[in-house]
């Protein structure tokens, strides 16, 4: 499946790549293409967990001492 670059940006503009940048997009295309979903959502689960546990210990007050 070929992708048209210009169709990923909401304006059209026009860059030039390096060779050497193309490869790298490909590379990391072709990465994500290997990705399967359920270890895309997997992966967001244990980042929320974590993400909603820094919050709650940062809600929850470090003495319970009243001034």
């Amino acid at each position: 499946m070929t992708v048209d670059l210009e169709l990923l940006f909401v304006e059209s503009i026009m860059i030039t790549l390096t060779s050497d940048e193309v490869v790298l997009i490909k590379t990391i295309l072709t990465a994500l293409r290997g990705i399967k979903v359920r270890d895309i959502d997997r992966a967001l689960l244990i980042l929320s967990k974590n993400d909603s546990s820094r919050r709650s210990a940062s809600e929850t007050p470090e003495t319970t001492d009243e001034v």
